[in-house]
């Protein structure tokens, strides 16, 4: 059944009491298809139909929370995961609402959702990736760190924890552990441009440039607009003479908006 016409069936059957379970599941599945489709409008129609017709359907206030958080309606999508909530308390709604809170900056709020997400569910380990994300920011990284080692165990191959736990031990000046993590990251996932970049910082800092340099070389193969990657390969081109190379590399970046590029241009390249 075609959907304009299976929405106005539900509809019409709504106002005479007598939609159906199943015709409901058949809306919140071709909703849900729309959803993995990226069609996250016309999703959210369909689910405003289920909630329609059942008014406490959490799975579909959850499903459109996400819906709207993807078109950029964190505040709608943190209202109707909240109204889930109200209906059931499964971990992965908390993760949710943790996410939406994070994204409008209300870092303890997101702090605690996580951690409720976490007693509701401990095998989550996104929630203990998250967690550690905001741990660290905070400075506490004793605790960032031991969340990332809880998603590891958990999920031994999501290569965003090492590169994540790699990132800390930067911060904490333990290069060694760093690039460690990041040869794990990339060993499960060799397209991300940012591994490479992140395991060539702990190179520089240990004085290995050869090695950083072959690593911002394959980021900028992935990536040729990563500015980042751009920038920093200015600054080796410039520790090896080659002022041209370095400026086009800078110029390049600062196109696509480094702007610490334009202190390198500035001084080098007029």
């Amino acid at each position: 059944m075609k959907l304009k016409y299976l929405r106005f069936f539900c509809i019409i059957a709504m106002i005479n009491y007598s939609c159906g379970t199943e015709n409901i599941n058949d809306l919140k599945e071709n909703a849900d298809r729309l959803f993995v489709e990226q069609e996250y409008l016309e999703a959210i129609s369909l689910y405003n139909d289920v909630l329609q017709i059942d008014a406490n359907h959490y799975d579909a206030y959850a499903q459109r929370a996400n819906a709207k958080f993807n078109t950029g309606d964190v505040r709608g999508a943190l209202e109707d995961i909240k109204s889930a909530l109200s209906l059931r308390k499964p971990g992965i709604y908390y993760y949710h609402k943790a996410r939406f809170e994070k994204n409008l900056n209300l870092f303890d709020s997101s702090l605690k959702s996580y951690t409720t997400a976490i007693k509701y569910d401990s095998n989550l380990f996104e929630a203990y990736n998250n967690r550690g994300l905001l741990y660290q920011k905070n400075g506490n990284f004793e605790k960032a760190l031991n969340d990332f080692n809880k998603t590891i165990e958990i999920s031994p191959d999501f290569s965003i924890g090492y590169n994540n736990r790699g990132i800390l031990f930067q911060e904490l000046e333990k290069h060694d552990k760093a690039i460690k993590d990041f040869n794990s990251a990339i060993s499960y996932d060799s397209k991300i441009s940012f591994y490479y970049y992140n395991r060539a910082t702990s190179f520089v800092r240990i004085q290995k440039i050869d090695a950083a340099f072959k690593d911002l070389i394959y980021a900028k193969e992935i990536d040729p607009d990563n500015s980042l990657v751009l920038n920093d390969l200015g600054i080796i081109y410039k520790y090896t003479e080659e002022i041209e190379l370095a400026c086009d590399h800078w110029k390049k970046a600062l196109s696509l908006g480094n702007q610490n590029s334009s202190y390198y241009i500035n001084k080098y390249c007029l």
